[in-house]
C-alpha cells in the first residue's frame, strides 16, 4: 500500500516506487525550496550531533551511497533529528504515513530547502533494507543524492505491531 497524502507546499513530480517487497510503504516526498535569490545565502553546515542505533546506520548507508555517486556526505543536525524522531513516533502512534509541513520546518531552521523520505512496513529492520528501499525509488534516491543537501536527521519508531516507521529529513 502506498500513501500519498495531500500536501500544502510545492512537491516534485512523483514516480511510483519500485520495490519487490509489497509490505513497506513509501510516501511521496515533498520538497521545499526558496526562490533562487533567497537560496544564494548559504546556511551554516549544521553538523552538531551524531546518531546511533538504526538511525545512525541509515545515515552511514546513505552517506556511503552519496560518496559512491560523487556527492559529499551529509552531517547529522540535532534539530533535524528532533523533527524526525518526533514525526516517526507520531506516524507509528497514528498508523499514518504522512509528511510533515516542510514549509513550517524550514521556517524554524537556518536552512533554505528541505526534502523528506518516509517508509513504513515490516521488513525494515535494518539500515540496508531501508536504504535499499529508498534507493530503488527515483524521487527518494534523488533526495539522498542531492548535492545541495548538507545535513540530515533520521527518526525510526515502531508501532505496537512491530512495524517500522522511518523519517529522513534532508536540508541545505
Amino acid at each position: 500500500m502506498l500513501g500519498f497524502p495531500p500536501t500544502t507546499f510545492p512537491a516534485e513530480p512523483v514516480e511510483p516506487p519500485v520495490t519487490t517487497d509489497p509490505a513497506p510503504d513509501l510516501a511521496a516526498e515533498p520538497t521545499v525550496e526558496d526562490p533562487p535569490a533567497a537560496a544564494a545565502a548559504a546556511p551554516t553546515l549544521g553538523c552538531d550531533t551524531t546518531e546511533g542505533g538504526i538511525a545512525g546506520a541509515v545515515i552511514a548507508a546513505l552517506n556511503g551511497d552519496r560518496v559512491a555517486m560523487g556527492a559529499a556526505p551529509v552531517c547529522v543536525n540535532n534539530q533535524l533529528v528532533g523533527f524526525t524522531e518526533s514525526w516517526a513516533g507520531w506516524m507509528a502512534q497514528n498508523q499514518s504515513l504522512t509528511h510533515q509541513d516542510l514549509n513550517a520546518l524550514v521556517a524554524q531552521t537556518s536552512f533554505s530547502s528541505m526534502s523528506e523520505n518516509l517508509a513504513d512496513g515490516g521488513g525494515l529492520d535494518t539500515a540496508d533494507a531501508i536504504e535499499q528501499l529508498w534507493m530503488n525509488s527515483s524521487p527518494r534516491r534523488a533526495n539522498i543524492l542531492k548535492g545541495s543537501f548538507t545535513a540530515v536527521g533520521v527518526g525510526v519508531a515502531y508501532s505496537g505491531d512491530g512495524q517500522a516507521w522511518v523519517v529522513a529529513d534532508f536540508a541545505g
